[in-house]
């Protein structure tokens, strides 16, 4: 007689559930999804791709990766690796991979910021190359997150043009307007049905000075923008622990339906010595259920159904890489020959790669029907009294300094600074539908989950 808890626990769950959404036959063989007659260990495996790659740089006289050549251990990596797939950035990893080579005391300390800067990177690289499946995933669900946070809902859209238009028709306004009222948060639906709901706002907080101390307070149930960096960074972790907690549900309720005890603590799940096999087999048969159910494509589509009237300003697709990234992700604009000529004139090549001309397909811009003056939804360039005659310093962006000449920064600063503005004002009125925008989903791999029933170390 025993009354003490047995414990099986995931080998890195969130890859485990990356590698089986993307039939990621590799990654699956690293995370134990695959049958093997011997455990894989994940974490050995990437110190072993950043070992090799590190002893190549050495030999090219690479002076960091001369100090270490040897001394990259599991442990060293495990921590980047076990994060990556919740978001951890490049800056997280190097903090990490920092404190690990400052407890080994064979780094100098004066040298620790340098190797764990250039050893962030490899193993960020070495990870990106053996997850690819995963990378891609996290990457389309990235996307979308941001696509979300810039959307605005149809009604919403007219309402607030229609009022700006009423004032004074500046489009500089209505740009100001639409900007305000990117407020929409991500929301999903667990294959449970539960629905969850991203809270990250940028919420305004108050100072309060008190005769011990300095307190911060905020009300969050006060109207706040949203905050679409934290909506996108956080969506693919939010999302994967999101399918870890389904599975344990599904795993807690048929090990209730069969009268076997059962506890968890994330991914360690506990029970009787008597009844550990029992469990091991639920575990896998609940895991099998969970990604025989098409998890992507349900989630494509509820983006599709649950956004299906919100639009997406086109001058916010032009920030930063953006457009890079929804390209290589597989995203076209249909345009007419009119918009797509009137698109290329307000920047050079900046929405080339995206733009789909077409005589005959429907065009994917469009304008609020509640503006007469653009109820043809074609592009025009704006009027005189709405760009050459706007003030631009309303608009100022801010650049990073340049090594050019002061004269010359200053005189192309200038240029592009009113070139960026009159943009952004010529497609203030210009939408997309979100669900136009939303990425093809990543090809899947080869690699059937069924497999784990013959895997004895998918949960060990």
């Amino acid at each position: 007689m025993s009354t003490l808890p047995i414990h099986q626990d995931g080998t890195c769950n969130g890859l485990q559930h990356y590698a089986a959404l993307g039939g990621d036959r590799e990654g699956a063989a690293q995370v134990n999804l695959a049958a093997t007659d011997r455990p894989s260990d994940v974490y050995t495996y990437v110190a072993n791709m950043v070992n090799q790659v590190v002893e190549e740089d050495a030999a090219k006289g690479d002076r960091v990766a001369q100090m270490l050549v040897g001394k990259i251990s599991r442990k060293v990596v495990k921590q980047t690796v076990m994060t990556t797939v919740y978001g951890v950035t490049y800056i997280g990893a190097r903090d990490q991979i920092e404190r690990q080579l400052k407890d080994r005391g064979d780094i100098p300390e004066e040298e620790c910021w340098a190797t764990s800067s250039y050893l962030a990177r490899k193993v960020l690289y070495c990870i990106g190359d053996l997850f690819a499946g995963a990378k891609a995933i996290q990457t389309w669900l990235n996307l979308c997150a941001r696509l979300i946070s810039k959307s605005i809902p149809g009604d919403r859209l007219e309402e607030a043009i229609q009022r700006e238009q009423q004032k004074d028709g500046s489009s500089l306004n209505v740009l100001s307007r639409i900007r305000k009222e990117q407020m929409a948060a991500v929301v999903w639906t667990t294959p449970l049905g539960l629905p969850i709901v991203q809270p990250y706002r940028k919420t305004k907080r108050k100072q309060i000075m008190t005769a011990l101390q300095t307190v911060y307070i905020s009300d969050p149930n006060s109207p706040a923008e949203v905050n679409g960096v934290k909506q996108a960074s956080a969506f693919p972790p939010n999302f994967i622990h999101s399918l870890d907690a389904t599975h344990m549900m599904l795993t807690a309720l048929e090990c209730r339906t069969r009268g076997i005890v059962f506890a968890s603590v994330h991914d360690s799940y506990w029970t009787h010595a008597c009844s550990i096999d029992q469990m091991s087999a639920i575990i896998r048969d609940t895991f099998i259920a969970l990604h025989s159910s098409d998890i992507l494509g349900k989630l494509e589509a509820e983006f599709k159904a649950r956004y299906a009237d919100y639009k997406v300003p086109l001058a916010s697709l032009r920030v930063g890489t953006f457009l890079k990234k929804l390209k290589m992700a597989g995203v076209r604009i249909v345009a007419s020959p009119e918009e797509a000529a009137a698109i290329k004139s307000i920047h050079t090549s900046t929405f080339d790669p995206l733009i789909d001309v077409s005589e005959t397909a429907a065009s994917s811009i469009t304008s609020p029907s509640s503006c007469p003056s653009n109820s043809n939804s074609k592009l025009t360039p704006p009027s005189d009294s709405n760009v050459n005659n706007t003030p631009k310093k309303r608009l100022t962006r801010r650049r990073a300094p340049s090594r050019r000449p002061a004269g010359v920064e200053n005189e192309e600063s200038e240029a592009e600074e009113e070139e960026s503005i009159d943009a952004d004002m010529l497609l203030a009125d210009k939408f997309i539908g979100l669900p136009a925008l939303i990425p093809p989903l990543p090809k899947k791999g080869d690699f059937q989950v069924e497999t784990i029933k013959k895997s004895l170390y998918f949960f060990s």
